[in-house]
């Protein structure tokens, strides 16, 4: 019998839909607790410290940049607390945050400031400089008109203003009254309307080019209420995590703000992909959750496993992970024994949804490591078939679809606030372009990707994901990814690439033989390739285009 997949929670109460008020609300109920630690400093800001600075800085961009209503403004920047601020007073002074890492390069920055229409950029000296060829009057295509330097002063480009450093990292105590603040987040909040943008970040790039996804007050209040459940992630004092909670993507804008509400820390992290990084941070301030993109948790599993005796681990309570499902449970189960973790859970979500709308309080809870779990509150999930566009019962695979109101207005389209809707359906379902099912218990499993179908001789047909999936069970293999590279004679070439476990050898051959033989039909003609390291996108996510130039260069 086919049906709506609903949460068996609620919301733990109403909450606010003006995401300037909910932080208000959370610095002051957790004026006294740590809620934002740098990890690169060590700088640590209490929710009293951080209500002065935010307000200062809103101040600041309302009366002297005059930054008017949705005004995009793009920070350019490391990963830092001095990013967590600027991104937080933006949205407080009723601008639009957009946050890019220092990882970007000069043209990639151009590029989004064209594509979103920003007017601000905000960042260092030393990367204002590199952008300065970039930020020329000779560049037509070229939208931003004001430049913020947060640690020096710029001569480039459009009207500069700083450094604003001193409004950034001054002491909470400083008598210098130009940096007292006249507006108070309650001045600030009055003017907000929860349909307002808050921030705009970019898809993950894994099926095609980056989108911006705009995302509400409305939108990033619900996030954070969806998940707000002893049940599910109840954080609190005490708390602290990190990981790969980038402030890119979206598990970054919901750590930060969940700290916010519910007084645990965010440790802002300049995450890297070497694992013993990761667990040395763990050690120093003592994380008690962690969250791990699929491949860190490969090396969790494999590398971390021999690492583990060198560093002070007990701290560590739970590891979430998501992007990208997991492929075999022998993975979870090693990780969950070694660590002694009260749990591994993983979770479903995109840009376009919010952090997640699908989770599993504990996959051994669970009794299957490979479930993407239960809807959340606030969302509603419905298996669809992809020629009625109805829903179908469970075990039935079809395209995973999601509503509610974390869900994004849709895609921007050339102008701010005209939306793109075309993967919406009239009762504002958005379909993922997933396909996945859901058993009698209403758990929800993802299968793959309908735009990465590959068909081979014979109409055998598989995602590329069943493919990484049999080749992950080889012994050798640390991590692998399947990439269809066009068609040859009416069908898909699939080619592998994989990184082997530390002091493993396998030969091409040997997996391609491994592949057939327990996928009948499929045929890797392009080869399988053994990498050292994979490329990969800001997200985390392995960089498919990558693969494909790699061997098209070669």
């Amino acid at each position: 019998m086919s049906k709506i997949l609903k949460s068996a929670f609620q919301y733990k109460g109403p909450i606010s839909e003006n995401l300037t008020d909910f932080i208000r609300i959370g610095l002051r109920k957790n004026a006294e607790h740590t809620l934002v630690i740098d990890a690169a400093s060590g700088r640590r800001w209490t929710g009293a410290i951080l209500e002065t600075h935010i307000t200062r800085i809103a101040e600041y961009l309302r009366k002297e940049c005059q930054l008017q209503k949705g005004d995009i403004c793009t920070i350019y920047n490391e990963p830092n607390d001095q990013s967590v601020i600027l991104m937080l007073a933006i949205i407080s002074a009723g601008g639009t945050s957009n946050f890019l890492s220092n990882k970007y390069r000069p043209r990639d920055i151009l590029d989004t400031s064209k594509r979103l229409g920003s007017h601000f950029l905000i960042s260092t000296q030393a990367l204002l400089e590199n952008l300065k060829c970039h930020l020329s009057g000779e560049n037509d295509e070229c939208s931003i008109t004001k430049v913020l330097s947060i640690d020096g002063v710029y001569n480039g480009y459009g009207t500069s203003f700083g450094p604003i450093g001193h409004l950034l990292l001054c002491d909470q105590a400083s008598s210098d009254s130009s940096l007292k603040a006249t507006l108070t987040l309650d001045d600030l909040a009055a003017e907000v309307d929860p349909s307002q943008l808050a921030v705009v970040q970019f898809s993950g790039g894994t099926t095609g080019k980056p989108k911006p996804i705009p995302r509400t007050h409305k939108n990033l209040c619900h996030l954070v209420a969806s998940v707000d459940h002893e049940e599910l992630m109840d954080l609190k004092p005490g708390q602290i995590l990190t990981g790969s909670l980038q402030l890119t993507h979206r598990p970054g804008i919901w750590a930060l703000l969940a700290s916010i509400n519910g007084g645990s820390t965010y440790l802002v992290w300049d995450s890297t992909s070497d694992i013993e990084d990761a667990l040395r941070l763990i050690d120093k301030y003592q994380v008690t959750i962690f969250s791990a993109s699929l491949p860190m948790l490969g090396q969790l599993g494999n590398k971390g496993i021999s690492l583990k005796n060198k560093y002070n681990l007990a701290s560590l309570q739970q590891i979430i992970t998501s992007g990208s499902k997991i492929v075999h449970e022998d993975l979870p189960k090693s990780i969950v024994k070694e660590f002694k973790l009260q749990s591994l859970r993983q979770c479903f979500g995109m840009t376009e949804s919010g952090w997640v709308f699908l989770l599993e309080r504990s996959l051994a809870k669970a009794g299957n490591y490979l479930t993407v779990g239960h809807v959340v509150p606030g969302s509603e999930v419905a298996i669809l078939d992809r020629g009625t566009m109805q829903p179908v019962g469970p075990d039935v695979r079809g395209e995973l679809a999601v509503r509610g109101p974390q869900v994004f207005p849709g895609y921007m389209d050339g102008e701010r606030f005209v939306y793109n809707r075309k993967d919406f359906l009239n009762d504002d379902w958005f379909r993922t372009g997933d396909q996945a099912r859901y058993d009698a218990q209403e758990l929800v499993f993802i299968e793959g990707r309908y735009k990465e179908l590959m068909i081979f001789a014979n109409n055998i047909r598989a995602f590329p994901n069943e493919i990484e999936t049999i080749l992950s069970e080889h012994p050798a293999i640390e991590c692998a990814c399947v990439v269809n590279m066009g068609q040859n004679n009416g069908f898909d070439v699939a080619r592998g690439f994989v990184t082997l476990k530390q002091n493993c050898q396998v030969t091409e051959k040997e997996l391609i033989d491994f592949v057939s033989e327990r996928f009948v039909g499929v045929m890797m003609d392009g080869g399988i390739k053994i990498l050292d390291k994979f490329p990969r996108l800001h997200s985390g996510k392995v960089d498919k285009f990558a693969l494909k130039e790699m061997v098209f260069d070669s």
